[in-house]
């Protein structure tokens, strides 16, 4: 009754406006931006004036024009917001060389055992220009930002940047044969804790578009190929487990999701430990962002913000209270400044760069992830090696340096790390993955991540701001003082933050686990971090002297079966009966390698009927099942092992492949459609159902040519279709079987 809609025609140009300005309650008025096509069109700018009338009985109609407004103009900017694009581009980098420090004898050696330190370039030692690089490289792009992810590059985000070009991340621009290798956007650290990922490290990878799940860039990658004196000698370098990665970006949505699939495909339990790095520029002022070797021109004025509450140096060292006055990017250092955030429970820490009013987050679950740790570069501290970075780890453990977590046989693991770029509404004092709230100089700021049709701010109970709310329109009010803010959409609330702050004590069991992480003296802690034999050298013997099942669980690991078998077997006759479960399964699968079928399924039958039973026996027993033709019963007892233990996706692809429907098959494919395994699963069970299988073939031979390893993990897979187990490759070949 008192709003019009018209549509007009100017320059080429539709415009569509809302007309009638008097209303019952007061004016409204409303302007819509003219509508363009492609990366680049003006985003839609909604701006109204209400005048009130106090003391009105009528103040519900009010709500509901407004309620109409927002809905009217929801439905027009959703027409411009749908831009998804997924491109494949070649870029060429410039590629450096650098002599390395090799495994001398000397004062390198010891470090290289460890830390990987040997691999580091000497002081002394001159770079070399390469030449330019060319670089397969996959864009995704929405109608607010692009990012670039390299396949090649253990599918490193290369960028990340607004649509003016403003960067997200820092960006090297180049490429090195020396660790670090990568300082760009954001990359895996897998299967170690620090720079895994290994240039030239290739993904099989796919991408698909679709309005429900956006533009994903999905890469997996599998480490057990690799075998050099490097691998041999560090920790965790050479590894059987596989890791995934997904890029998603969906329309009219300014976050970047990044998330990380862990399988461990083995019988044996094994440390989880990912990681991944986020480096995010030292230096944004309004000349720019600094990238590269860029001179300085403006004072470094970076703050971290996040509620962390417990702070240390490398292995608990200097163990403080978390103090963002004296943890920030400008202390003074003669390297660089590298500090830890322990017990982390809250799942947001990000920089804020005041010059520009722009702030850079990471969201993450803390009880998927909850490992946080910050480094910086002292100036001018390394030669040419830029130091206008700063790096924030974050992974599976608090812990950098150690690994607090088992994953379990058969299991997957998964997290997605959020990332944000918020601009003019101040610093962030609080961040959820559905909103924003930032307090500066007595005013408090609130961006909602979803379009919101009715949001609303509230301060201690009293609503002080309404309206639509999105990344670029934030809703805002002068505070004073308050003890709680949120932002609301309806009656839900996207975020909160109670003030002032209080911190979180380190809960004692979470101390204890760390320190167990952080001593090398636990054998778990440094079985978890994957150490392998030393060049032949079985050297952890002695250390699971009084625990023969953890030493026969390495022994496995190691190739050593028979000698695996005779540790389990002592461990049989401990008093403790807790573990007899994974002893016979242990003893199963050593059996089962070893084609030795009926001990195999004699020790199997036993781990399903000990005082703690593991049920990750039935996949083996599944197997077997199906080596000797017994098809439904291997499928009946894949169904009680999903049924007991979900996790085990291992035992849901092989479910997938003996079903009758391809329904569990299609939402596996869904999730992971980059794993090649599923693939073949999905040609095999399509031409059985006589169903078109092409699409999945192509895709299979596509992830297949981009992965080096991915052949051999599917040949491994179809082993076991058959009843026969393979262990992927070992670190030292000649020791298997002893």
């Amino acid at each position: 009754k008192y709003l019009s809609l018209r549509r007009m025609q100017k320059n080429g140009l539709e415009h569509i406006r809302l007309f009638r300005k008097r209303c019952i309650m007061g004016t409204i008025k409303i302007v819509t931006s003219a509508r363009r096509k492609g990366y680049d069109m003006n985003r839609q700018c909604v701006s109204y004036k209400t005048v009130l009338n106090k003391g009105s009985k009528q103040s519900w109609l009010m709500g509901a024009i407004l309620s109409i407004i927002c809905m009217l103009h929801s439905a027009l900017h959703s027409v411009e917001t749908q831009h998804l694009d997924i491109s494949l581009e070649q870029i060429e980098l410039p590629h450096f060389t650098q002599p390395k420090r090799g495994m001398k004898e000397g004062k390198f050696r010891a470090s290289a055992m460890h830390n990987g330190g040997a691999w580091f370039p000497p002081e002394d030692a001159k770079r070399s220009a390469l030449g330019e690089q060319p670089l397969q490289m996959v864009r995704l792009e929405n109608n607010l930002l692009a990012v670039e992810v390299l396949p090649r590059q253990g599918a490193a985000l290369n960028r990340a940047y607004e649509r003016d070009g403003t960067d997200w991340f820092y960006h090297e621009q180049r490429l090195k044969d020396w660790i670090p290798w990568w300082e760009s956007g954001v990359k895996a650290s897998f299967p170690f804790m620090e720079h895994g990922i290994r240039e030239q490290q290739p993904s099989a990878w796919h991408t698909q578009k679709d309005a429900h799940h956006g533009a994903r860039f999905n890469a997996w990658m599998e480490f057990s190929r690799h075998h050099s004196i490097m691998e041999s000698t560090q920790f965790g370098r050479h590894s059987n487990m596989l890791l995934e990665q997904e890029v998603t970006l969906k329309p009219d949505d300014p976050r970047l999701y990044i998330t990380y699939t862990v399988t461990n495909p083995m019988p044996y339990k094994q440390g989880l430990q990912c990681w991944n790095d986020a480096l995010w520029p030292r230096y944004h002022h309004p000349d720019g962002v600094v990238q590269g070797n860029t001179p300085i021109t403006h004072a470094d004025d970076a703050e971290i913000i996040g509620p962390m509450d417990w702070s240390s140096d490398h292995r608990g060292k200097d163990f403080q209270a978390f103090d963002p006055e004296q943890h920030n990017p400008r202390m003074a250092a003669d390297y660089g400044q590298s500090f830890f955030i322990w017990d982390m429970q809250a799942e947001w820490a990000g920089l804020y760069y005041p010059s520009v009013n722009v702030a850079r987050i990471r969201l993450v679950d803390p009880q998927q992830a909850p490992g946080t740790k910050w480094w910086w570069r002292a100036h001018g501290s390394q030669g040419d090696i830029n130091h206008n970075f700063i790096e924030l780890w974050g992974g599976t453990d608090h812990v950098f340096e150690g690994v607090e977590r088992w994953l379990a046989p058969g299991h997957t693991w998964q997290a997605t790390w959020v990332y944000l770029y918020v601009q003019g509404i101040g610093k962030p004092i609080e961040a959820s993955r559905k909103g924003v709230i930032a307090y500066q100089n007595g005013k408090l700021a609130a961006v909602s991540l979803d379009r919101s049709l009715t949001a609303s701010l509230w301060v201690d109970g009293v609503m002080v701001a309404c309206g639509p709310s999105a990344i670029d329109q934030p809703l805002s009010a002068a505070v004073e003082q308050f003890k709680r803010a949120e932002l609301r959409a309806g009656n839900k609330v996207l975020v909160a933050v109670e003030r002032p702050y209080s911190a979180k004590s380190l809960r004692p069991a979470m101390k204890q686990q760390i320190e167990e992480a952080l001593d090398d003296d636990v054998p778990v802690s440094s079985e978890k971090q994957g150490n392998q034999m030393t060049r032949g050298r079985f050297y952890r013997n002695a250390k699971y002297k009084d625990d023969p099942l953890g030493r026969g669980r390495v022994q496995v690991r190691d190739g050593h079966l028979h000698s695996a078998i005779k540790s389990f077997e002592a461990a049989l006759a401990l008093p403790d009966r807790d573990a007899q479960g994974e002893a016979w399964h242990l003893i199963g699968a050593c059996h089962f390698e070893l084609e030795q079928i009926g001990q195999a399924k004699s020790a199997l039958e036993r781990a399903l009927t000990s005082p703690n039973p593991e049920p990750a026996a039935l996949y083996l027993r599944a197997a077997i099942d199906l080596r000797e033709n017994y098809i439904t019963e291997a499928r009946q007892r894949l169904y009680e092992l999903v049924s007991l233990d979900p996790h085990h996706s291992e035992g849901q692809y092989l479910l997938a492949f003996l079903e009758k429907s391809p329904r569990r098959l299609n939402e596996l494919v869904a999730k992971r459609p980059a794993d090649p395994r599923l693939r073949w699963i999905a040609v095999q069970v399509y031409q059985r159902l006589n169903l078109d299988a092409s699409q999945h073939q192509r895709i299979l031979e596509h992830l297949i040519n981009h992965e080096p390893g991915a052949q051999r993990r599917v040949d491994e897979f179809i082993a076991i279709t058959s009843g026969k187990f393979i262990h992927p490759q070992r670190l030292d070949k000649t020791f298997i079987g002893k």
